[in-house]
C-alpha cells in the first residue's frame, strides 16, 4: 500500500491505523497483555513520530525568507533583548546562515561600520537612503577591505561564502572606483 502516491500524512495515518487494527485482530493475549503490547509499540514507534516532526519543521523552515527566520530566533531571547537589536544584523546574520566565527562577525562589523558611526548613533543618511545610494555607500566602505586579504581569516571565509554561492563583488580602491558602476554619480557630499 505504500507508493508515490501515498505521499501525505493523512495517507499514512490511514496506513498506521489500519496495520494497528491487523496486528490488534492477530494478538491473543489477555486484555493485560495486550495493553503492554500497545505500549511496547508506541515505545519503539513514538521517536520516529518525533524525528518526522523535527524534519517537517526543518525543511518548512529552510525555506523562509530571511527576515522571517529571525522570528524562529526570537525564541532563543528574553523579550527585552530582542528589541534591542539592530534590525539590520538580525535580517543579515539569518542570510548569512551561519554559525562560523571567521565570518559571521566581520560581516556584522562591517554592517555596523556602514549603519553606525558610535555605539547606538545611526548615520541618518544609510538609513534613510534609497538602494541606490545605500550601495554606493556599502561599495566606499569596502574600499580597505582589501588590507584584510592577507589576514588569516579572510581566504577560508570567502571560500565558504563562495561555497554557498554568494558573489564576490568588485573590488574598489577609491571613492571614483566605488561609484563607476552608478548611473548617476554621487558626491560624497550625500555619504556623510
Amino acid at each position: 500500500c505504500l507508493g508515490s502516491e501515498t505521499s501525505l500524512l493523512s495517507d499514512w495515518d490511514d496506513i498506521m491505523t489500519s496495520l494497528c487494527g491487523l496486528i490488534g485482530d492477530q494478538i491473543n493475549d489477555d486484555l493485560e497483555e495486550a495493553f503492554v503490547d500497545g505500549f511496547l509499540f508506541f515505545d519503539s514507534y513514538y521517536p520516529m513520530d518525533v524525528q518526522g516532526t523535527i524534519q517537517i519543521s526543518r525543511i518548512a523552515t529552510a525555506f523562509l525568507p530571511p527576515h522571517l527566520m529571525w522570528f524562529e530566533h526570537c525564541l532563543n531571547f528574553d523579550p527585552e533583548l530582542v528589541s534591542r537589536g539592530n534590525p539590520v544584523q538580525k535580517v543579515l546574520q539569518c542570510f548569512l546562515g551561519s554559525e562560523d566565527a571567521s565570518i559571521v562577525p566581520k560581516v556584522l562589523k562591517f554592517s555596523d561600520d556602514i549603519h553606525y558611526c558610535a555605539p547606538g548613533q545611526k548615520r541618518r543618511a544609510v538609513w534613510e537612503a534609497d538602494l541606490s545610494l545605500f550601495t554606493v555607500t556599502a561599495g566606499v566602505a569596502q574600499t580597505h577591505l582589501d588590507e584584510a586579504t592577507s589576514e588569516s581569516w579572510f581566504a577560508p571565509a570567502r571560500q565558504e561564502l563562495l561555497g554557498k554561492e554568494f558573489k564576490t563583488p568588485r573590488v574598489c580602491t577609491s571613492y571614483a572606483d566605488a561609484v563607476v558602476h552608478h548611473d548617476d554619480p554621487l558626491s560624497s557630499e550625500h555619504l556623510r
